[in-house]
């Protein structure tokens, strides 16, 4: 009997820490806080938790060798590289080609080589046009017919802002030099006729209507108190109302009234009244004598783009029409005829100094090669832009003829035997090239 009990006290001596360590699982209760026990390749530790010890499970029992994990070294922050800043001296750069080596000026100023033209597109300027600085006085003259509206004071109001937005304009295409004085004819003498417009073929209107006959008329209308030997312009207008209407200046023509002549003289009626297009556009003829550079026949409608207010939609001239009206003086001005290579600087367009603004290559009298250099609107790089002034095509047939994009830094653009690149930008102009290739 003593047998058997000391054999089932061995057999449950060696079964009972087995049976034990089977039990152990997380959450279940254990005798003494810190005690380790490894089961199926864990480990657990007796933990206190409240008033209860509790096995949790810790790191695996498998012993390993620890891993360590390196201090990372912080890379450095890489400095922003510098916006590069155009030199803002460029008109001083020494690959300039010297003035003496240049053509003198005399030869670019290229001759009008038309017969049929109402306009000038070289020099001398035509009789009557102004030139440099000067103050023009321009009488506003509200026109009625029978079947158009008549002006209301709103109207005459946008009339006036309208006309502010023309002087404006001018002014700083200029360079300050062009103050055009605008006076609207008091009311008690605004023209009424006592025909329609229709009548006088003023509404819908052909294509290149000439009008003459109709504008000799509406004239011997006028008030004998206007005094029109006062006035550098005559603008008539209907108000505006839906229709395409007329906009014709008389270019060169003188009419006389019953107190004095008028000259200057433009005529507008329906949707082309009250428009600021309209209005800068045909001061530009009445005024300075330009030509249009839209096409009247069918083709392409704008040659010259959208670089000119005789052309289309630009609140700008080109260089060479600032240079017929005076804006531009002779020292702006770099010509060039038979140098194989040279160097120029040109300043923006549309900044207000004595600086170069203008190169004129002549091919032969009458055609010459215009290089300027512009900013666009919203943009902030500059580029060359090129055109051909054909003086021997007539006004309305493309005497200009304009590229559509302008060159930036590092592009260049072969024309009748002639390469001309953009070299560098500065912060107010650009360094041009024009070499001959053929």
């Amino acid at each position: 009997m003593k047998r058997i009990l000391l054999s089932l006290t061995l057999v449950f001596a060696l079964i009972a820490p087995l049976d034990a360590t089977a039990a152990i699982k997380v959450g279940g209760s254990c005798k003494k806080a810190g005690q380790i026990s490894n089961f199926a390749g864990k480990k657990y530790i007796c933990t206190k938790s409240g008033k209860k010890l509790l096995w949790k499970l810790g790191s695996t029992a498998t012993k390993s060798r620890p891993v360590v994990i390196p201090t990372p070294t912080p890379s450095p922050t890489p400095s922003p590289s510098p916006t590069a800043t155009p030199p803002n001296d460029l008109n001083t750069n020494s690959a300039i080609t010297s003035a003496n080596d240049l053509t003198s000026l005399t030869v670019c100023k290229t001759r009008d080589l038309t017969t049929r033209s109402s306009g000038n597109n070289g020099f001398p300027r035509p009789q009557g046009s102004l030139s440099g600085a000067v103050t023009p006085k321009i009488l506003f003259i509200p026109l009625n017919f029978l079947d158009t509206p008549s002006f209301s004071d709103a109207d005459i109001n946008l009339i006036r802002e309208t006309l502010k937005e023309v002087q404006d304009f001018y002014k700083k295409t200029s360079y300050g030099l062009v103050n055009i004085e605008y006076q609207i004819l008091e009311k008690s003498k605004w023209l009424t006729m006592d025909r329609t417009a229709e009548s006088y073929g003023l509404t819908n209107p052909r294509p290149q209507q000439n009008n003459t006959d109709a504008l000799i008329e509406i004239l011997a209308k006028a008030d004998p108190s206007i005094n029109f030997d006062l006035y550098d312009g005559i603008t008539i207008e209907t108000v505006r109302y839906p229709g395409r209407g007329v906009g014709q200046a008389f270019l060169s023509q003188i009419f006389p009234t019953r107190n004095g002549s008028a000259k200057g003289v433009s005529l507008e009626t329906a949707g082309a009244a009250g428009s600021f297009q309209t209005l800068a556009h045909e001061l530009g003829h009445t005024l300075f004598g330009l030509e249009d550079l839209y096409l009247f026949s069918p083709g392409d409608p704008n040659p010259a783009g959208s670089w000119d207010m005789m052309s289309n939609s630009s609140r700008e001239f080109f260089g060479w029409s600032k240079f017929l009206s005076g804006w531009l003086e002779d020292q702006q001005v770099r010509c060039l005829s038979n140098q194989m290579s040279t160097v120029h600087y040109l300043e923006s367009l549309e900044l207000s100094s004595v600086k170069p603004k203008l190169i004129l290559l002549n091919l032969q009298e009458g055609v010459t090669i215009g290089v300027e250099v512009r900013q666009l609107k919203g943009s902030a790089n500059r580029g060359a832009l090129v055109y051909k002034i054909d003086s021997r095509i007539n006004h309305g047939d493309g005497p200009i003829k304009a590229q559509n994009e302008l060159l930036y830094v590092g592009k260049s653009l072969v024309i009748d035997g002639w390469r001309v690149s953009a070299v560098e930008e500065g912060t107010e102009g650009m360094l041009i090239k024009v070499e001959k290739v053929s």
